[in-house]
């Protein structure tokens, strides 16, 4: 299951907990593939301010009880955020850019 977002104002978390909610209901448990921006920092236009730590933890978690198999993240993310799942996922956590910066 591929759940694809925009910006994740609302928390990844609360989108993903609906996600298996719906599809658990309807077609079991089923392993999601993540896609989007996160929206894992608070001024993501300049990369700066606080990361949101919690929704990290969420990610990482759900990523290690096998709920989501990766992440492929973009846009408001940040590449602080992205860093931080990479250093906690590996290869579970790609980053996709439309530009000049590689991680």
């Amino acid at each position: 299951m591929y759940l694809i977002t925009g910006c994740s104002h609302a928390g990844i978390s609360t989108l993903l907990e609906k996600a298996i909610e719906y599809t658990t209901e309807n077609y079991g448990s089923l392993l999601f593939v993540v896609i989007g921006g996160l929206h894992l920092i608070q001024f993501p236009k300049y990369n700066l301010g606080f990361l949101r730590q919690n929704e990290i933890d969420y990610l990482v978690t759900q990523t290690r009880r096998g709920v989501i198999s990766h992440l492929y993240v973009n846009h408001c993310t940040s590449q602080r955020a992205y860093k931080k799942l990479k250093q906690k996922l590996g290869n579970a956590v790609t980053y996709l850019c439309a530009g000049q910066w590689t991680p």
